[in-house]
């Protein structure tokens, strides 16, 4: 399911599944699907709902999160081998009062899933619940249209829309040889989530605000139910319909118990509807609710992904999108916070949260205009430095250590001191491709680190001027 592999990127976990409980073995729960970095993920996993934690938020419908995992990971239910899980967080999906299923992601590094982390999982925890029992309605409706044998391939030309005004205009080609009608119309909920919108699906048709109490189709919207009706005099379908139609029906698409649009279809002639023409247009939108929540969560997601609301920087994706590689001189610098989960274990992650964001608002003033600073994750950081050769790459590296480290922090009345180590690789010298020089500035900022309190180094023997040489920076 492409949703899941949205998880997976938004969240930067080894492996994103989403379990659900067996319909015929009510207390088992079962793998449906993945997307996984590691090759041991047991495809047709099912184990008894409270086993493990993942049968464990099955069972009590909680939400959980766990910073350092210190278990063989195969005890999770979906490894076939121990692969050194440290982060793990999973969320319920709720059908009304009842579990169906848990979606849960897992990491390498410790300390990666935040408080904020775990809101946006249960988000799109939320979100699948609608997509499934969509998915589930559009399979029980379809079964009973015996003669909508060509749904099957418009709904996926619409779940394969990247824009809304691709699958508006799909969804209007694709109406057109499935059901025969004279007009078709399509309203979406606004942004603001305060009103409902027209689009444009027919020549000449602009957007337009949809009065719910004036007309038909926001009839549908307003009590989340088809309409199959003839011809009523001075009854409105849409706004550009007018009153010459004889017959109309309309589905409204529904996410989580509430309306976000809907699909209507008139026609000149009396009773031109027939029942399955109505069952069909309930499929299509339940597809169409589908596509649309698709599609807020890959612009939702692509916005996560480019962008790290904790620090307000860019992250380290964004720039790999923009520049895969360097062309010229540059350098990449990996700069790691030193002993941080003290931080969380003293304010919390909303304090941490904030000593994150007061890092990085130093970090980008000591870079400057010379390079571009973002977060990587966790308690690490990225810098990205253009036309900078050795020497100059020490004189950020130094002012970074100077921003971060001369000025101690006072959050939540607390006052302490923080330290880094940083890691520099240089192009051409360690290679010209980004994520290349990314993994080496973080070897090389391990490397720092491993020789105690803030230190630089330079990763493999980049050549350096005399006034340089690896040092300790403590204080």
């Amino acid at each position: 399911m492409r949703v899941v592999k949205l998880v997976a990127n938004v969240t930067d976990a080894c492996t994103a599944a989403l379990f659900l409980i067996d319909d015929k073995k009510g207390d088992i729960l079962r793998l449906r699907t993945f997307q996984s970095l590691c090759a041991s993920v047991i495809a047709d996993a099912g184990f008894p709902i409270g086993a493990g934690l993942v049968g464990w938020v099955a069972k009590t419908g909680k939400s959980t999160q766990t910073s350092h995992f210190k278990g063989d990971s195969s005890t999770l239910g979906y490894y076939g081998q121990d692969e050194d899980i440290k982060s793990f967080a999973a969320s319920p999906l709720f059908d009304g009062d009842r579990v169906m299923g848990v979606l849960c992601v897992d990491s390498k590094k410790s300390y990666v899933f935040t408080d904020k982390m775990g809101k946006i999982l249960d988000e799109f925890a939320e979100t699948l619940v609608g997509i499934i029992t969509n998915g589930r309605r559009r399979i029980r409706l379809n079964v009973e249209a015996v003669a909508l044998q060509d749904l099957a391939d418009i709904i996926n030309r619409l779940t394969a829309c990247e824009t809304v005004s691709e699958l508006s205009q799909t969804l209007r080609l694709a109406v057109q040889s499935a059901i025969q009608h004279d007009h078709l119309a399509l309203a979406l909920k606004s942004h603001d989530g305060e009103s409902f919108h027209m689009i444009g699906t027919q020549e000449g048709m602009s957007a337009q605000p949809l009065p719910l109490n004036h007309y038909r189709l926001g009839w549908a919207i307003q009590h989340c139910r088809p309409i199959n009706i003839s011809y009523e005099d001075g009854v409105k379908a849409f706004p550009g319909s007018g009153l010459a139609w004889r017959s109309f029906i309309a589905a409204p698409m529904i996410s989580h118990q509430h309306a976000v649009g809907a699909i209507g279809l008139i026609s000149k002639k009396s009773r031109a509807f027939r029942q399955s023409d109505y069952k069909a247009l309930q499929i299509l939108a339940a597809a169409c609710s589908s596509a649309f929540t698709s599609l807020y969560l890959h612009n939702k997601s692509k916005k996560a992904i480019y962008h790290d609301a904790i620090t307000n920087m860019p992250t380290h994706r964004f720039l790999l999108e923009k520049r895969g590689s360097f062309t010229g001189p540059g350098a990449v610098l990996a700069v790691n916070i030193l002993r941080f989960e003290k931080v969380n274990s003293k304010l919390g992650h909303d304090g941490g949260d904030e000593v994150l964001a007061e890092i990085a608002r130093r970090i980008k003033s000591a870079v400057g205009p010379a390079g571009l600073a973002c977060r990587y994750y966790g308690d690490k950081y990225i810098a990205f430095l253009d036309a900078c050769e050795a020497d100059g790459a020490v004189e950020i590296m130094e002012s970074i250590t100077h921003a971060v480290e001369t000025e101690p922090y006072l959050i939540k009345g607390v006052r302490f001191n923080m330290q880094v180590s940083i890691g520099a690789a240089l192009s051409p010298n360690d290679g010209k491709d980004t994520e290349e020089l990314i993994a080496k500035a973080n070897i090389a900022a391990q490397a720092a680190r491993e020789q105690g309190g803030g230190k630089l180094s330079f990763f493999g023997s980049a050549p350096l001027s005399a006034a340089f040489k690896l040092r300790s920076l403590e204080r």
